[in-house]
């Protein structure tokens, strides 16, 4: 039988995602930005770090991960014991010297939310992962946009034999355009930082 995912860790795989998502536009702007084609590590280094800064903004929310376990421990925990429940599963118990007969549990009131070691490496875990997770995406992501515009190209040329072509790029960096032609192969314009190719 399957263990199911608790609330919390719902919770916390979900806020993962969002600041994935955050990373992989920061890291699809950075790139497009320089204008590279392909894999470059330098591009891919300084996009990266400027994606992990883009994170920095959302220290504020450390505590953000703890919300349901703040409530479910804490703030419900404390609101059963005193209606003389057993905090954890909430069945009625007749005396607070002997563990919960239905869960097992000891009966004391929960102490108040702190944040503390584990809320801190939670929260520095799930940006690490998130980072990591967005920047695989949107490098992913870029790779597969610029193999199939050459093949898009490609097509274009053998069919009518058309010496250049040219769509923006995708979605999050579309305020770029691939361009194609037969002289210079495949190049990147638009707004262009040229921070690791200069002129």
């Amino acid at each position: 039988m399957a263990v199911p995912i608790s609330l919390p860790n719902l919770f916390r795989g979900m806020i993962l995602l969002l600041l994935a998502a955050h990373v992989f536009y920061m890291y699809s702007m950075a790139r497009t930005l320089a204008g590279t084609i392909g894999w470059s590590w330098g591009t891919a280094t300084i996009a990266a770090g400027f994606a992990l800064i883009m994170l920095l903004p959302f220290i504020w929310a450390v505590a953000l991960p703890e919300y349901p376990e703040m409530y479910l421990r804490h703030v419900r925990g404390r609101r059963r014991f005193e209606r003389g429940e057993c905090p954890n599963c909430g069945y009625r118990i007749a005396t607070q010297d002997a563990p919960c007969s239905e869960c097992g549990s000891a009966i004391e009131a929960p102490e108040p939310y702190r944040i503390g070691r584990r809320t801190i490496r939670t929260f520095v875990l799930i940006n690490l992962c998130a980072w990591g997770l967005g920047l695989a995406a949107a490098e992913g992501w870029a790779q597969f946009d610029e193999r199939t515009f050459l093949q898009e190209a490609r097509a274009v040329h053998a069919a009518d034999g058309t010496a250049s072509y040219s769509r923006a790029r995708a979605w999050p960096s579309d305020s770029a355009r691939l361009q194609w032609d037969l002289d210079r192969g495949v190049r990147s314009h638009g707004e262009r930082i040229d921070w690791v190719h200069p002129r």
